[in-house]
């Protein structure tokens, strides 16, 4: 029961794939709770030890592709270091350039959206134009290996 109060506390700032309990000492019909004593807990640790730290390297990798994934990335920095925007507005900016690199994986925000290619001269009107172009852009479909 105490990784259901530790899992609900860590839910709220991570992933549910990046937020894990490992379950290592149990008691059970098998084994009473007066089984448990410090040294078959360091045990039963120490035998699992390899299994465990298995897990952490699968979720540090994990959250390594996670804080990637979640990065707004250069086009982000460019816009920002070139236009005023509030902070609401930068949120908004994060999460429209994450869905346009998942649209558009190569990139190219910053291009599409400077003065020049649109006309925008605020901050506005940028979040407005990602906004117009990532509802018309096609989603593109990796090619299928066939079965």
């Amino acid at each position: 029961m105490e990784g259901a109060g530790f899992f609900s506390s860590v839910s709220g700032c991570a992933t549910t794939e990046l937020a894990q309990t490992v379950k290592v000492v149990s008691d059970n019909a098998d084994c009473p709770p007066e089984d448990l004593t410090p040294t078959r807990i360091s045990r039963l640790l120490e035998d699992n030890l390899a299994l465990i730290d298995k897990l952490a390297q699968q979720l540090l990798s994990l959250a390594g592709e996670e804080r990637r994934r979640l990065h707004p990335g250069a086009d982000y920095e460019a816009l920002v270091r070139e236009r005023r925007f509030t902070a609401t507005q930068r949120e908004q900016l994060k999460t429209l350039l994450r869905k346009w690199r998942a649209l558009r994986p190569e990139g190219g925000a910053t291009e599409l959206l400077t003065k020049e290619a649109t006309g925008s001269v605020n901050a506005a009107q940028i979040i407005a134009r990602l906004r117009v172009e990532i509802e018309n852009a096609p989603i593109r479909l990796p090619p299928q290996e066939p079965t």
